[in-house]
C-alpha cells in the first residue's frame, strides 16, 4: 500500500477546526472515549473539508493529529518563552520568527504546522488542554515520589 498524498495546509486548518468543534459539542467531547472521539473528529473532518482535498481514512486524520498536537504543543511552549521576554519595539512577526528559529535549531527541523498553530492558539479549548498538559506536568515536578525505607 502507497503512502498517502502529502497534507495541505488547508486540510490541517480544517483537522483542527474538527477537534475543536468535536472537543466542545455538548456531548462531553472531552469525555468521550478515546476511539470514539478521533471516529468523531474524523466525521467532523469529513463533512466540512474542502472537495478538493484529498480522500483520507480515520487512521490518516488521527494520526496526522497525533504528530501535530505534540508539536504545536512544543511551539506554543517556545513562543511562550519568546514572548515572556520582553523585548521593546518587537512585533508579533518579530515573536513568532525567533520562535520559529529556536523551535527549528533545537527539533533539527522547521516547525511544520505553522497554519496548525495560528488556528489553534486561542481558541479555549486549546488553551485549557494546554494548561492542563502543563499542569500535571508541574506537579509531577513539584511533588515527586517518595523513596520508601528498606526493610
Amino acid at each position: 500500500m502507497g503512502k498517502d498524498p502529502k497534507w495541505s495546509s488547508d486540510e490541517t486548518v480544517q483537522l483542527c477546526k474538527a477537534w475543536l468543534n468535536t472537543s466542545q459539542t455538548p456531548i462531553r467531547g472531552a469525555g468521550m472515549k478515546k476511539d470514539t472521539f478521533y471516529k468523531r473528529v474524523y466525521q467532523n473532518w469529513l463533512a466540512t473539508k474542502n472537495s478538493k482535498a484529498d480522500p483520507r481514512s480515520e487512521i490518516a486524520v488521527s494520526g496526522r493529529w497525533k504528530k501535530l498536537q505534540p508539536e504545536v504543543t512544543m511551539f506554543e511552549g517556545v513562543y511562550g518563552k519568546v514572548i515572556s521576554r520582553e523585548r521593546s519595539g518587537w512585533n508579533e512577526d518579530m515573536h513568532v520568527k525567533t520562535a520559529t528559529d529556536i523551535y527549528s535549531e533545537k527539533h533539527k527541523q522547521p516547525f511544520e504546522f505553522m497554519s496548525a498553530w495560528m488556528e489553534l492558539r486561542d481558541k479555549a479549548k486549546w488553551t485549557s488542554l494546554l494548561t492542563a498538559t502543563i499542569g500535571i506536568k508541574r506537579k509531577a515536578l513539584e511533588h515527586p515520589p517518595i523513596a520508601r525505607p528498606g526493610g
